[in-house]
C-alpha cells in the first residue's frame, strides 16, 4: 500500500475518530453566551452581533438545511455541524503535519511521518478548550476549519509553488475573516514566511532544478506576482461574505441584532461594534488577574504533552527551522497578551483555540525528537493520549450542565399564561428568543430587554406586532430619542439615558407597556436587576411579590420550586465553577434568593426561609468556587 492511500485512509479514520470523541461530550444544549444568538441567526440566516460572522451563518445555514429534515432538531443538528467543521479541521492539521515531518524526513518510511501526525492530531482534540469548543453552537470550529485549511493549503504551495493551492490558501482566508476576524487578522503577517523558499527543508528535485522555489526575502515575497494574485482573491472572496451579510440587513428578519444595511453602520459592525470599547479599556493590574486562568487553560489544552512542545523547540533550533519556531510562538504570545489586557468574560478561553492550534504544529518535531532518539518511546505516546481523553472528558462534559433545558423549565413554572416579562440577563433573553421563534415554546409570553428594543429596535415590532402596534407611538418616541443623541444604540443592546429628555421618553414608553399590560389583564415580571433600575427611576413601586425566579407587582403563587433551586441542575455541574459565561447568572440567581428571603420573611413564612437559605449558601459556595477559580471575574471585590 503506498503512502497516499495509507494517507486517504487514516485521514477517513481520524475524521470519524474525532467527530465521535467531539460529539461523545454534546450536552444538548445552547449553553451560556451566543449560543442561543448563533441558533437563532443560522436558522433564520440572519445577522449576528458585530461583526456579524457571515461565512459561517451562510455555510452554516446552508447545512442545516440540508441535515434538519433527517434530525428534527436545530440544536443537535447545529453541535453536529460543528462537530463537522472540528472534525475536518483534525484532518487538515493532520496532512500538514505529515508534510511536515515527510518533508523534513524524506529519508523515513512514509508509515513513520504517518504515524507521528496520527498522534498529534489526536493530542490537539483531546485538550479541553479545543474539545470543549468543539462541541459548542458556536463560531469557533468553523475558524478552526479556516486555519486548518490555510496551514495545510500554504505548505502544500510552499511545497509545489502551484498557484491552485494558493487561492485554495486565499478562500480559508477569506472564511476565516468572514467569522472571527480579528484571529485571522493577528495571523496574516505570517502568511508570507509559509511561503518562504526554507520555510521547511523540503526534498523535491524536481523543483530545485527547476528554481521555482518561492523568493527567499519577505518584502520579495509580498511584492511578488503569486501574492498580489493572492491577495486580491482574498480580498474579494472575503468581500463576497460581506456584502451578503449587507443585503441580509436590510430584509424584515424577526431578530437581527444590529442593521449593517448602510456604509456607516457596516462600517461599525465590521470593527467590533460597542464590544471594541472593551478592547480599549485600561485596567490596572487586570493582566496579572487574567494570567492564572490563561496559565491553567495552557496546561488543560496540553497536560501531558506539554514537553512535547520543548521537544518540538528543541528539534527546530537543532535543524535550523527557525521560521517556523517563530510563527508558532510569535502568534501565540501575540494573541495572549491582547487576551491579558481585554476585560472580558465570555468565551475569553475560546480566542486562545487558535494560538493553541498553531503552538500544535510543534508537536509532531517534538514526537519526531524523541523517535530519533529512541524509536520505541513513540509507544509511550498512544498511553498518554488515552490517559489524557480519561482525564479531560469530566472537564469537558457534564449531564448536568443542561443549561438552555434548566432555565426554560423554571421560566416556565415561575410565569402564568399571558406575561410579559421585562429582564437585563442576555443568556435569558435569548435563550427565550430562540425557544419562543424557532421551537414555538410559550407563544403567550412576551418578553423584551430592560431597554425594551433590546439588540435591534425592529425586532419588538416583528416578533409582537399585535402589542407593539397598542404601544407604537411612545415606543418610537423613545427609539427617535435615542437614536439622535446615540445612533448606533438602537441596534444593540443596552441605552445610555444621559439626558433628562431621553429618560423622560423611556419612563413614558415603559410606563405605557405597564398600563397596558394591566389594562389587558397581563401580569408584569422583572428579574432582579431589572427591578432595581426601574425602581430607581421610579417607574415600579419598590414593594413587590415574588414568582420563582421573577419579581412581579401581582402575586401570582406559582414558582415555589425555585426556593429549592428545583430544576436549576447546572448549578450543581462542575463545569460551571471554570465558565466565566455563568457569573452573570449565578449572581442574578443569587440576588433573586435574596428578594425571596426578605419576602417570605416578611410573610414570617419560616419554611420558605430555611429553603431559601440552603439554596442561598449551595449557590453562593457556587460563586466562591468561581472567584477561585477565575478569579479577574471579581476584580472589584
Amino acid at each position: 500500500m503506498n503512502h497516499k492511500t495509507l494517507s486517504a485512509i487514516i485521514s477517513v479514520a481520524l475524521f470519524f475518530t474525532t467527530f465521535f470523541v467531539f460529539y461523545s461530550a454534546n450536552l444538548d444544549s445552547l449553553g451560556f453566551a451566543d449560543g442561543a444568538e448563533f441558533a437563532i441567526v443560522t436558522n433564520l440566516a440572519s445577522i449576528a452581533h458585530a461583526p456579524g460572522f457571515p461565512s459561517y451563518i451562510l455555510f452554516t445555514w446552508v447545512l442545516n438545511n440540508l441535515i434538519q429534515p433527517i434530525i428534527n432538531n436545530h440544536i443537535l443538528s447545529l453541535i453536529l455541524i460543528s462537530n463537522f467543521y472540528a472534525a475536518l479541521a483534525c484532518v487538515y492539521f493532520f496532512n500538514s503535519f505529515f508534510l511536515l515531518v515527510k518533508n523534513e524526513n524524506s529519508n523515513l518510511s512514509a508509515k513513520v511521518p504517518l504515524f507521528i501526525s496520527a498522534l498529534s492530531t489526536l493530542i490537539i482534540c483531546s485538550g479541553v478548550t479545543i474539545w470543549h469548543w468543539s462541541t459548542m453552537i458556536e463560531v469557533y470550529s468553523f475558524q478552526m476549519l479556516s486555519f486548518a485549511g490555510l496551514i495545510y493549503y500554504l505548505l502544500k504551495y510552499n511545497e509545489t509553488t502551484q498557484i491552485t493551492y494558493l487561492l485554495i490558501a486565499s478562500f480559508f482566508i477569506a472564511i476565516g475573516l468572514g467569522n472571527h476576524h480579528l484571529t485571522m487578522i493577528l495571523f496574516l503577517p505570517f502568511v508570507p514566511l509559509f511561503m518562504h523558499s526554507n520555510f521547511i527543508l523540503f526534498n523535491n528535485d524536481k523543483i530545485i532544478k527547476a528554481n521555482k522555489k518561492p523568493s527567499k526575502n519577505y518584502l520579495g515575497i509580498v511584492l511578488s506576482k503569486s501574492f498580489l494574485i493572492f491577495t486580491i482573491s482574498t480580498f474579494l472572496l472575503t468581500s463576497l461574505f460581506y456584502i451578503w451579510l449587507f443585503f441580509r440587513a436590510s430584509t424584515d428578519i424577526p431578530f437581527k441584532f444590529g442593521n449593517p444595511d448602510n456604509l456607516s453602520r457596516l462600517w461599525y459592525h465590521l470593527t467590533g461594534g460597542s464590544w471594541i470599547n472593551q478592547t480599549q479599556k485600561e485596567i490596572k493590574g487586570l493582566a496579572i488577574k487574567r494570567f492564572p486562568y490563561f496559565f491553567r487553560l495552557f496546561t488543560n489544552q496540553f497536560a501531558f504533552f506539554i514537553p512535547l512542545l520543548i521537544f518540538g523547540i528543541i528539534y527546530i533550533v537543532k535543524n535550523n527551522l527557525y521560521k517556523i519556531l517563530f510563527v508558532t510562538i510569535s502568534y501565540f504570545f501575540i494573541v495572549l497578551i491582547y487576551q491579558l489586557r481585554i476585560d472580558q468574560y465570555a468565551d475569553t478561553d475560546a480566542y486562545m483555540i487558535f494560538p493553541f492550534l498553531v503552538l500544535s504544529i510543534l508537536i509532531p518535531f517534538g514526537i519526531l525528537w524523541l523517535y530519533k532518539i529512541k524509536e520505541m518511546t513513540l509507544w509511550i505516546i498512544p498511553i498518554l493520549l488515552a490517559l489524557q481523553f480519561i482525564f479531560n472528558y469530566p472537564k469537558v462534559y457534564d449531564s448536568k450542565f443542561n443549561v438552555s433545558k434548566d432555565l426554560m423549565r423554571v421560566l416556565d413554572y415561575s410565569v402564568p399564561k399571558n406575561a410579559i416579562i421585562i429582564v437585563s440577563d442576555w443568556t435569558l433573553v435569548s435563550q427565550f428568543y430562540y425557544f419562543q421563534l424557532i421551537e414555538n415554546f410559550r407563544p403567550d409570553i412576551i418578553m423584551m430587554n430592560y431597554d425594551v428594543k433590546f439588540c435591534n429596535y425592529k425586532n419588538f415590532p416583528l416578533m409582537y406586532p399585535n402589542f407593539y402596534s397598542q404601544i407604537k407611538i411612545p415606543y418610537l418616541k423613545f427609539v427617535n430619542d435615542l437614536g439622535e443623541k446615540h445612533p448606533q444604540d438602537i441596534y444593540n443592546t443596552g441605552c445610555n439615558l444621559d439626558s433628562d429628555s431621553l429618560l423622560a421618553s423611556y419612563n413614558h414608553c415603559i410606563s405605557t407597556i405597564i398600563a397596558l399590560a394591566k389594562k389587558q389583564g397581563r401580569p408584569v415580571f422583572y428579574d432582579p436587576k431589572t427591578f432595581v433600575f426601574l425602581t430607581k427611576y421610579n417607574i415600579i413601586r419598590p414593594d413587590a411579590f415574588v414568582s420563582g425566579c421573577f419579581v412581579s407587582a401581582q402575586k401570582s403563587n406559582i414558582g415555589q420550586g425555585f426556593q429549592e433551586l428545583k430544576e436549576l441542575n447546572f448549578l450543581n455541574s462542575q463545569l460551571i465553577v471554570n465558565e466565566p459565561a455563568a457569573a452573570d447568572k449565578v449572581i442574578d440567581i443569587l440576588t433573586m434568593l435574596d428578594f425571596s428571603n426578605k419576602y417570605y420573611s416578611a410573610y414570617k413564612d419560616s419554611a420558605a426561609v430555611a429553603k431559601i437559605d440552603l439554596s442561598f449558601n449551595q449557590v453562593l459556595e457556587v460563586r466562591l468556587k468561581m472567584k477561585k477559580n477565575i478569579k479577574f471575574l471579581f476584580q472589584n471585590n
